[in-house]
């Protein structure tokens, strides 16, 4: 009897150990699998935010690089436009240098003529400065037409040269410094453009 309680103590003792092994290793595959999801997911979201971090990265330097080409594109732009505003207001400088009085005493009776226009129905304004000498010198060669009604009349406007209009407002023919000066300015310009373009 006491080797049949010897055995059932070495068999309780047995299916204890064995049911505790299977316990056990039942425990450890669970915190196994665990542990592996563990990992696996925290490497999963390190390898999103490196991937994200890399992508931020990429688009700050691609938006920094686009920036850049944007500020070059407006530098040359603006250096473009500076140019050109000082090559307009050099060209205005010469244009009234040589529109003088002695120019416009020949070139005024020219116009006058060639428009084919009433002279009472004209006037010609020029610059303030200018209008006292103008009349003066124009009295010789526009004596007729000053006399039918040919006005000269100052024009804070313009700075050098003349305005040929009808009275009636209808019509205009713009000699001014500023006026030659833009026509001549859209025929150079493409040429200062080109020489700019590098």
């Amino acid at each position: 009897m006491e080797l049949q309680l010897e055995e059932l103590i070495r068999s309780i003792k047995e299916e204890g150990i064995n049911a505790a092994e299977i316990q056990k290793k039942t425990m450890l595959d669970k915190a196994e699998n665990r542990a592996r999801m563990i990992i696996e997911r925290a490497e999963k979201e390190a390898a999103d935010k490196i991937a994200d971090a890399e992508n931020r990265a990429r688009q700050f330097e691609e938006s920094g690089k686009a920036a850049l080409q944007q500020a070059g594109r407006d530098l040359i732009l603006n250096l473009k436009k500076k140019i050109e505003q000082i090559f307009s207001r050099i060209l205005i400088s010469a244009v009234d240098e040589n529109l003088d009085t002695a120019l416009l005493r020949t070139v005024i009776p020219a116009v006058v003529t060639a428009t084919g226009e009433k002279a009472g129905a004209m006037k010609i304004a020029v610059s303030e400065k200018d209008v006292s000498e103008l009349t003066n010198l124009l009295k010789q060669s526009l004596a007729k037409e000053l006399e039918e009604g040919l006005e000269v009349i100052p024009s804070p406007r313009i700075n050098a040269g003349f305005r040929l209009e009808m009275k009636d407002g209808s019509a205009y023919y713009d000699f001014s410094d500023e006026k030659i000066a833009r026509m001549l300015s859209v025929c150079l310009n493409p040429k200062i453009a080109e020489l700019l373009d590098v």
